[in-house]
């Protein structure tokens, strides 16, 4: 899949083109508000070694090992009945009160079934899929869901489950079909703050958990010898979150139904991160000791996303607002 080259839309500049015709501005300083602040024709050289990864023992293992944001969990199915909390306002906790540093993602823990493993979500995954779901609306293609299972008694409490169709980012590369699960679609049940956290889905074509190139290696994992949690975790990619995108704006525009919208365990980002997310993607290099520069990887832009909403908060990263951001099929990238 590696060898295919992407589509147009997602197609990343070069250095050379992020360098072309744009004046240089340099910085090693509130790099946020620098990158906010850049204008269409200039592009930001940052030093490398502002980035500490080697904690971690390097970039790679950042994403599998860095710290994350935990939304707060509860001890048990009745806790989190009893206390009402969606999953938006455990976001909003969280994501207000995060501090300027390294996260590689948030996660949550299922509360009942038998796929306990945590899931983590990377904020770039939020965003990628975001953009494949404006994608979708714009272009001749689309994110199809093609059927769903959503008559059986048990919904009320173990969710949904839609398969859907999502277009590759990649050219002469199949679709993927997904069957999602855990999706929350009634609101007449307390337990619809509970079925968000069953979140996994199901490749159809392989019969097993989807599994593209953002999962493949990141969930080849393992903890510390004495580390509480297990190495067998669930890593969130970019079609899981266009895929639940999708369902729930069809839910909510063609059967008036905003529960899985609601109640959804992935964020809508906001036209002002998007924006952060472009210029990340487009206008900022990083300048190695020999003084080579190189495009940011995701482990730098997961860095930059969460000192964004670390240095400004959940209502400006990720709660948009029709007036303000206008709709998210609308947005570019």
């Amino acid at each position: 899949m590696a060898n295919y080259p992407k589509k147009a839309y997602f197609k990343e500049a070069t250095v050379a083109q992020i360098k072309k015709d744009k004046e240089e501005v340099r910085a090693e300083r509130d790099l946020v508000d620098r990158i906010e602040a850049l204008g269409a024709e200039q592009f930001l050289v940052v030093p490398a070694d502002v980035f500490q990864f080697q904690h971690w023992g390097g970039e790679k293992k950042f994403k599998k090992h860095g710290p994350e944001v935990k939304p707060r969990r509860f001890r048990s199915i009745d806790e989190c009945v009893r206390l009402r909390l969606s999953p938006r306002q455990r976001l909003k906790d969280a994501f207000d009160n995060v501090r300027k540093g390294y996260q590689k993602g948030y996660s949550f823990n299922p509360l009942d079934g038998n796929d306990k493993r945590k899931r983590v979500v990377p904020l770039v995954e939020v965003l990628e899929g975001a953009r494949l779901f404006t994608y979708a609306h714009n272009f001749p293609t689309s994110i199809d869901v093609e059927a769903d299972y959503t008559d059986a008694a048990r919904v009320a409490r173990d969710g949904g489950s839609f398969l859907v169709s999502v277009p590759s980012r990649r050219k002469k590369v199949r679709r993927y079909k997904l069957m999602l699960k855990g999706v929350p679609v009634t609101g007449h049940t307390p337990y619809r703050v509970v079925t968000p956290y069953r979140f996994r889905s199901q490749s159809l074509d392989e019969n097993q958990e989807h599994c593209c190139g953002a999962k493949m290696f990141s969930e080849l994992r393992f903890t510390g010898r004495h580390a509480q949690e297990g190495s067998d975790v669930y890593r969130v990619c970019a079609h899981e979150v266009a895929a639940m995108y999708e369902v729930a704006y069809r839910m909510a525009k063609h059967e008036k139904n905003e529960v899985p919208l609601r109640q959804m365990i992935f964020p809508l980002p906001t036209k002002r991160i998007a924006e952060f997310y472009s210029k990340l993607r487009s206008q900022v290099l990083l300048e190695s000791e020999d003084g080579s520069l190189r495009r940011l990887n995701k482990a730098h832009m997961e860095v930059f996303l969460w000192n964004l909403v670390a240095s400004t908060n959940y209502d400006a990263t990720f709660n948009p607002n029709f007036q303000r951001d206008g709709y998210l099929e609308n947005y570019t990238w």
